[in-house]
């Protein structure tokens, strides 16, 4: 059964990941993909380290070799979270990153 979350497409199954700043550390967690949660205080790092952790989670999920592309570069994310900060009087946790899941060949 797919979760209403998930996104799919002939080619890309989309995967939701949600952010937020606790205590100093970047945490990234899913709940389309169980076992996802990723923490460093150097935000590129946590960013950089999602599409790695996916991977290897999705792979061994659904039993096939899979390629893990995010949606934004690191700098996009940054720039929509940088905005979302100043138009807001906290950092909100921020809902929607996405990374994509493709048949690796």
């Amino acid at each position: 059964m797919q979760r209403s979350t998930v996104g799919i497409n002939q080619e890309y199954i989309t995967i939701s990941v949600g952010y937020r700043f606790v205590d100093g550390y970047h945490i990234f967690t899913s709940q389309d993909v169980r076992g996802l949660y990723v923490a460093s205080r150097d935000p590129r790092k946590a960013y950089d380290d999602v599409a790695e952790v996916l991977q290897v989670l999705a792979s061994k999920q659904s039993g096939i070799a899979v390629e893990i592309v995010p949606t934004l570069t690191f700098e996009e994310w940054l720039d929509r979270r940088r905005r979302a900060v100043t138009a807001a009087a906290q950092p909100p946790i921020m809902q929607g990153r996405e990374f994509l899941i493709r048949a690796a060949a």
